[in-house]
């Protein structure tokens, strides 16, 4: 097997490229450039900043529409805990990692659920499909209805 040596230089041009932030794009792209790693949003406002040095030009117009109107980015907690704006499409990509496996497990994420919860008798799990169903009908609802997703959903 062979192997070929990089510079400093053309690693860097790698992952510049990589992080789409080489080439500026247009707002059109907007999905395109926040897939490519997803956007730390944390603190808030900061994201908006990480798409302008990618993009070139984005407004928080531009952003506020890709989240509420569009819909076609998702602002959500994935990759170590903080928020993150990534493509609606790609949600479950970005978020199953930090979804605990079980609804046991995953009643621990949402404090003071389970009393809630034993008291209407009802499990999270059957309680997020209920909530998913009803929010179809609310702007800026829910990505995806399934429970091992039940963490991938933006309100903008």
């Amino acid at each position: 097997m062979s192997s070929k040596s990089l510079s400093p230089d053309e690693v860097l041009s790698c992952r510049l490229r990589a992080d789409n932030l080489l080439d500026g794009q247009a707002p059109p792209a907007l999905p395109d450039v926040v897939g490519a790693c997803g956007v730390q949003d944390s603190p808030p406002g900061s994201g908006l900043l990480s798409l302008g040095a990618r993009l070139g030009a984005v407004t928080d117009d531009d952003l506020r529409r890709a989240l509420v109107v569009d819909r076609s980015l998702a602002r959500c907690w994935c990759m170590r805990d903080p928020p993150f704006i990534v493509p609606t499409s790609a949600a479950a990509l970005f978020t199953t990692g930090v979804l605990p496996p079980d609804e046991r497990a995953r009643s621990h994420l949402i404090r003071g659920v389970q009393p809630a919860l034993a008291a209407l008798g009802l499990g999270l799990d059957e309680t997020s499909a209920l909530v998913a169903v009803s929010a179809r009908e609310v702007p800026g609802g829910v990505v995806s209805t399934s429970p091992s997703s039940a963490g991938s959903w933006s309100h903008g």
